[in-house]
């Protein structure tokens, strides 16, 4: 017996698009119950922003969408979002309007059908312009904050709040290293008593460290700041961080070099947050950069995703894995002969056997495509699909989540003719091993498990054979006369356990309509 290659197909489920944004990138999605999809972000009415909350099914059926209804004010973004074990979402962003000192600090409660519980708006000491960028939220602890705080003589510093269950503000703290800027990018609970702001900060000199700002939950006290030197950041690019659940931080941003333009840097600091290492990645031809980071679900690898220059010139979408101890696993890249031709990976995730789905622009001239891509862990590149025009990819956000039933949804912004919308996909996989049965004479027989057959249109559901973006779906959904079905029954004999419905009706030839069909099973 011999096997060809093993073949994954990708179907695009289904695909949501909806809102109004303007060109700033402030989005999130979550995953909630039974499968429900909450995005946050802000959608143009009347040349203005207003925060939107939309909820989707599992199916990507729009469920219901929510703006702010606040007093005096005319603008309002949301930024990042999370839910409570009771459902209950949370959005905060920023907001602006006759009652507010430009733009300041937004937390909104919205309940599962979308109904604002209450909202709150408040200010930063310099009453310049205030964002919130990270949320957090807990049973034990309560909802807490971070986010930018403009001052007209320091820069950009970190402000923090504890926020209570009607939406007062409980307490404030403020972080200033050395009026220059700091910047939070998420809150963790450090331990039972205090939460921690992660980020970045400059010193006197303007250089860029890591930060963990370690506050009690109660309040009291200014909490204690603890910095690692982050060489060169270009804190413009992003700085990115994940941490284990022994405790380990792992950060990854991009850095400038004297000698080869923009570099990698990859860095584990320990609990206690000193450095136990740290990586400069140079791919040898020009300019690196990193934009996303995750970790292996036990926290013994650290991926990281970005585009690395090639021999040619051109920037390659890139992602690499790196062992506990910092030394390179695997790297992987998509790669661009073309002339010009530009690819980044800005989001990446990690499935459950160990490859990476990355997600990012891709163009070349003017074309410029969004790819949803997935880099086997030993072999590189398993698929790519496109998933429409990319809006602006330098100033949007997108994330990859898996539901529970290992469907990867996408969340982010796609161009729409001349406007841009917020989009939602679901990509499913089938896996075919494709063992070749040969006969004592080594003649091909047939691939096991599957048997070519020819349908007449009448007989198969239309919407699926011509949807060129569903490569399989289920026999007894696509086939639609039960006769059919009765007699295939008597002939098909599925795997052990199996029934013929669980067999899967798989297109030879995607591209054709209902006009010819040829379909394999």
């Amino acid at each position: 017996m011999y096997s060809l290659s093993a073949q994954t197909l990708v179907n695009e489920s289904w695909s949501s698009t909806f809102g109004a944004p303007s060109e700033i990138g402030w989005s999130a999605s979550a995953l909630g119950e039974n499968g429900k999809i909450y995005t946050t972000g802000h959608s143009v009415s009347d040349n203005r922003p207003q925060l939107l909350l939309a909820c989707h099914d599992s199916e990507g059926n729009s469920l219901w969408s929510s703006g702010l209804d606040a007093t005096g004010i005319s603008i309002s973004f949301g930024a990042v979002l999370t839910l409570d074990e009771q459902g209950n979402i949370y959005v905060a962003g920023a907001a602006a309007g006759a009652s507010t000192n430009a733009h300041d600090f937004l937390v909104a409660k919205f309940d599962t059908s979308g109904n604002q519980s209450w909202y709150t708006i408040f200010d930063g000491p310099g009453q310049l312009d205030d964002f919130v960028t990270a949320i957090l939220i807990t049973d034990t602890h309560g909802l807490f904050i971070a986010g930018l705080s403009s001052s007209s003589a320091a820069g950009q510093n970190i402000m923090a709040a504890k926020v209570g269950a009607s939406g007062n503000v409980i307490w404030s703290k403020y972080y200033d290293y050395a009026q220059k800027d700091d910047a939070p990018t998420g809150i963790e609970v450090f331990d039972s008593t205090t939460v921690e702001i992660l980020g970045g900060s400059q010193d006197g000199a303007g250089d860029w460290d890591v930060l963990s700002w370690r506050l009690p939950v109660s309040g009291i006290g200014a909490g204690t700041a603890m910095r690692e030197g982050f060489p060169k950041l270009d804190y413009e690019k992003g700085l990115y961080y994940e941490k284990n659940n022994s405790g380990y931080y792992y950060f990854c941003g991009t850095k400038t070099s004297d000698s080869s333009g923009l570099n990698i840097l990859l860095m584990k600091l320990k609990p206690g947050f000193q450095s136990e290492w740290n990586k400069e990645i140079d791919g040898g031809y020009g300019d690196d950069a990193a934009f996303s980071l995750a970790l292996a679900s036990d926290g013994t690898l650290a991926y990281l995703g970005g585009y690395s220059t090639n021999r040619w010139g051109n920037q390659d979408l890139y992602v690499a894995t790196y062992s506990s101890g910092g030394v390179l696993s695997k790297e992987h890249r998509r790669k661009n002969k073309q002339q010009g031709a530009f690819a980044a990976a800005r989001a990446i995730l990690v499935a459950e056997d160990g490859d990476t789905y990355a997600v990012g622009e891709a163009h070349a001239g003017e074309e410029k495509e969004l790819v949803i891509i997935r880099f086997d862990k030993e072999t590189g590149q398993l698929w790519e699909v496109n998933a429409g025009e990319v809006a602006n990819p330098e100033r949007q956000a997108f994330s990859l989540l898996l539901d529970e039933g290992g469907r990867l949804i996408f969340s982010g912004a796609i161009q729409e003719v001349e406007s841009q919308k917020y989009v939602l996909k679901a990509l499913e996989e089938l896996s075919r091993e494709r063992q070749v049965i040969y006969s004592e004479d080594t003649i091909p027989l047939y691939i096991k498990g599957e048997a070519i057959i020819r349908f007449a249109p009448i007989v198969l559901d239309s919407s699926f054979i011509d949807n060129k973006k569903l490569h399989y779906g289920p026999l007894c959904e696509v086939v639609t006369d039960t006769a059919l079905l009765n007699e295939m029954e008597q002939l098909i004999e599925p795997g052990l356990g199996g029934e013929m419905c669980d067999c899967q009706l798989i297109k030879v030839f995607p591209g054709l309509t209902t006009e010819e069909v040829c379909i394999t099973t």
